[in-house]
């Protein structure tokens, strides 16, 4: 009011009364200008004073003579609302009086950046009220803004504090900074910690370089030092756990006392309270965690309904989802050990590799689908797809292929190479090659190299097999040995044969047959179909063979029965017919001595011998002599020819004599 009537001066005449006051309705002045109402108490609707009236700003300023000068406005002017101004020459400017003055309540125009502000122009804090209440306050060094936002007596220094009674209770906590309903509102000496969202870090006292981003994230912190949270309701329940970390709607969340945790994704490590060093990344990877510590999750669902177990890693979405208790366990693929419960020292890549597993320990399965169905076995090893697929409760398997084990059942079986051993259910197989031991499912101790090698063996025992296709159709045959591409490749029943060599016994024991302990040493070397026991070293195409001692030949007559003195003998021997020839594969053209088989056999016929071990015909109707046997016959004719040398020499003895006789009578005669 002082300034208006100060400002009135300027509208009235110079009045040279030597500094007396002018009074208008009262007769003692106390001012120079002292207009006095007619009835205080009841005023008239004339009791005022009129300021000239204008419905918009004079077109020409003012000067500085009219510096202070007064008018009223009645009509908005540009953007100056009706009401009381003022010449302000510094500025060239009208300026209004009153409720036109500053900031209005209804918004205001016109201002600059320059000169227009909220503030204080000295060096004092700037102070916010709500019904008398603190409400804000901006510092040098802390700034506040909430109803009860920071602790009027703190003396902690650069915190800021946006939100109801965020900081409420700090006394000499530094450098925090809270935004939210009750953000960090019971924190007394906690510094460093930064709380955006309602109620988050609220319970925090003296907790320190703690981040959390979210509603209630960290709520329950008291102690707890370099957390960070971010999602609603992450780590809400943590207390003195430090190290965590929490990104997703309650990640972490009933977190205690557990340190060093990392939990991605929503719920997260939701349960964990006391467990370390966990990893979770992905959504309720981790789940059920209580107590178990350095265990790692990435995918959603991975280890789930882990509670106490240890040492785990889980990778993809529903790895290791059942696991309770187990340990030490690796799963990298979805589903992969999905049920696991108890199982220790398992490793399982791949979709569903492992996935039926509950208590088997000490398994490998690398694969798609590898191991998918073992429950309860230990000691098995699958790289591939499929690879021991079915197996269940078997142990020390090792498969290496696609669907190598695939259907198998039983233990101690190696396979390696696609459909090894595909539907094994014997035990201590091994199979190298693809499809090798492919039919196999009751036979065991076969050991089967090479491609399609013992492919159709079924019940078969202790068979080894090495080379492509050997031994390939043997069904229930027990006790071969075949080295050698197609070595054996056609035997089906038989037992203790050996076969050494590309095509050895290939096609000689023919399909179906049961002819076993026959032995053949070489390419396509082979042995008569119909007969046991034989043994056969090279083929039609051999020109040498050599040994450095003579061949040993049994004579034992523990060997033999029904012996008699050989019938064949000089007769026999005069009939043979000794030549000489070349071998048609011989390219040298050697000559070589011999007999010709079919002629030894025509002559042991003549003599009575039909059924010989001398002349045997193969398959393809070639013979062959045992010369071996041929010694007998020469024996026995040498034996007969002795006899008739000693009775020619009786003859010749009395012969002689009887000459000496006729020569002694004839000299007798000439003396």
């Amino acid at each position: 009011m002082k300034n208006i009537l100060a400002l009135l001066a300027g509208f009235f005449f110079y009045l040279n009364l030597n500094a007396q006051n002018i009074g208008m309705g009262t007769a003692v002045p106390f001012a120079k200008l002292d207009v006095a109402s007619a009835n205080p108490a009841a005023p008239t609707n004339q009791d005022g004073i009129l300021i000239p009236r204008i419905n918009i700003f004079p077109v020409t300023a003012p000067t500085v003579n009219q510096n202070g000068m007064m008018v009223y406005l009645t009509n908005t002017s540009g953007t100056n609302l009706p009401g009381f101004y003022y010449w302000e020459q510094s500025s060239l400017s009208w300026k209004g009086v009153g409720t036109n003055a500053g900031w209005g309540l209804k918004g205001n125009a016109g201002t600059s950046t320059a000169n227009n502000f909220i503030g204080t122009t000295d060096n004092v804090d700037f102070i916010f009220k709500r019904n008398n209440q603190p409400a804000g306050k901006i510092t040098t060094l802390t700034t506040a803004f909430g109803s009860n936002a920071l602790n009027p007596l703190s003396i902690g220094n650069f915190n800021t504090a946006i939100g109801k009674s965020t900081l409420f209770s700090n006394t000499d906590g530094r450098d925090n900074t809270a935004i939210g309903d009750e953000a960090l509102s019971q924190n007394t000496g906690g510094s460093y910690n930064t709380a955006v969202g309602s109620l988050s870090l609220r319970v925090n006292t003296t907790g320190n370089r703690n981040t959390a981003t979210g509603s209630d994230a960290l709520y329950a912190n008291t102690l707890g030092d370099f957390n960070t949270a971010s999602g609603a309701n992450s780590l809400r329940s943590n207390t003195t756990g430090d190290n965590n970390v929490a990104h997703g709607v309650d990640a972490l969340y009933g977190n205690t006392i557990g340190f060093n945790n990392t939990a991605n994704g929503y719920q997260a490590l939701r349960f964990n309270t006391i467990g370390n060093n966990n990893v979770a990344s992905g959504y309720q990877s981790l789940y059920s965690n209580q107590s178990g510590s350095f265990n790692t999750a990435h995918g959603i669902a991975s280890l789930f309904a882990n509670t106490i177990g240890f040492f785990n890693t889980a990778t993809g979405s529903g790895a290791l989802f059942t696991n309770t208790i187990g340990n030490n366990n690796t799963a990298s693929g979805v589903d992969a050990l999905r049920l696991n419960l108890s199982g220790n020292n398992n490793t399982a890549i791949g979709w569903n590799a492992l996935r039926l597993n509950s208590i088997g320990n000490e398994n490998t399965a690398i694969g798609v689908s590898a191991l998918q169905k073992n429950s309860i076995g230990v000691s098995n090893t699958a790289v591939g797809f499929g690879t021991l697929f079915n197996n269940t409760t078997s142990f020390e398997n090792t498969a290496i292929g696609y669907k190598a084990l695939y259907l198998n059942t039983n233990n101690s079986n190696t396979a390696v190479g696609a459909f090894s051993l595909y539907n094994n259910r014997g035990f201590s197989n091994t199979a190298t090659g693809n499809s090798a031991l492919f039919s196999n499912t009751t036979g065991s101790l076969n050991t089967a190299v090479g491609e399609s090698s013992l492919e159709n063996n079924i019940e078969g025992d202790s068979n080894t097999a090495m080379g492509d296709s050997s031994l390939k159709r043997n069904a229930n045959g027990n006790y071969n040995t075949a080295f050698g591409k197609n070595a054996l490749s056609d035997n089906v029943s038989g037992s203790y044969n050996v076969a050494i060599g590309y095509d050895a016994l290939t096609s000689a024991l023919g399909l179906g047959t049961e002819r076993s302990n026959n032995i053949a040493i070489g390419y396509k070397a082979a042995v008569n179909v119909s007969n046991d026991n034989q043994v056969r070293i090279g083929n039609s195409s051999i020109t040498y063979a050599g040994i450095q001692v003579p061949w040993t030949i049994t004579s034992d007559s523990h060997f033999k029965s029904n012996i008699q003195t050989s019938t064949l003998g000089l007769d026999f021997i005069n009939q043979l017919h000794p030549v000489s020839y070349f071998r048609k594969n011989d390219e040298s053209k050697k000559t070589e001595y011999g007999f010709i088989a079919q002629e030894v056999e025509e002559t042991l016929n003549k003599a009575g011998a039909n059924n010989n071990g001398i002349i045997s015909k193969d398959d393809a109707g070639m013979y062959s002599v045992r010369y071996n046997d041929l010694l007998a016959p020469m024996v026995k004719a040498i034996q007969e020819q002795q006899q008739m040398i000693e009775a020619l020499k009786k003859q010749n003895d009395l012969l002689l004599k009887r000459v000496d006789r006729l020569e002694n009578k004839t000299k007798v005669k000439s003396d």
